[in-house]
């Protein structure tokens, strides 16, 4: 009951008309088990809220990781409105990390099959705030980029520069986006266009 009492939850599944599930545990050296309860479990008690009572849009903040990391790292485009790879072959490629996320999809796609009114959004890597820079000072950027300060180099992954999506501008995208009942029950990647 998401950490609600019965009657609360009643309320507030009544009272809602469009949930908005942006919650992740994101630890690229954890394995999956470290991040199921959280991005996958999670999902499930948020799609069962959102169907409590009457039915609500779902907004679920899926990442473009989802599709696993060797296709960044090759270049290739991750493509919108499919499904993910989930199975045995595919998830090994996964880190625990995105292995979670191409599970999470699979229970958002199902929920879409299944008649529930959800959107997927894909953001890239989400970065710091692109005006004040704020953002998670133990990022996974923020220690890559201190490194390639005090090295003097950087990693030669260029498609990888057109993964990060600030914070700001992924928001403003989602809220956007679920303006347009024309999303529900399709996938959008939020990353740069080129």
């Amino acid at each position: 009951m998401l950490g609600l009492g019965a009657k609360q939850y009643a309320e507030l599944a009544e009272w809602a008309s469009v949930v908005f599930h942006l919650a992740a545990v994101v630890d690229w050296t954890l394995p999956y088990s470290y991040h199921r309860d959280v991005n996958v479990m999670g999902l499930y008690h948020m799609l069962r809220f959102a169907n409590t009572g009457h039915l609500k849009s779902f907004h679920y903040t899926s990442s473009i990781s989802a599709w696993g990391t060797v296709i960044h790292l090759a270049g290739e485009m991750v493509p919108e409105d499919e499904r993910p790879p989930c199975n045995m072959d595919a998830l090994k490629e996964h880190f625990g990390y995105t292995r979670s996320k191409a599970v999470a999809e699979q229970v958002a796609w199902n929920a879409i099959a299944n008649g529930f009114p959800v959107t997927i959004h894909r953001p890239g890597y989400v970065t710091g705030h692109s005006v004040t820079g704020n953002s998670k000072a133990s990022d996974l950027v923020n220690y890559l980029m201190s490194s390639c300060i005090r090295i003097g180099s950087y990693p030669a992954a260029p498609s990888l520069r057109n993964q990060f999506t600030p914070v700001g501008f992924c928001c403003s995208a989602i809220l956007r986006l679920s303006l347009c009942s024309a999303t529900l029950g399709h996938a959008i990647n939020i990353v740069r266009p080129d």
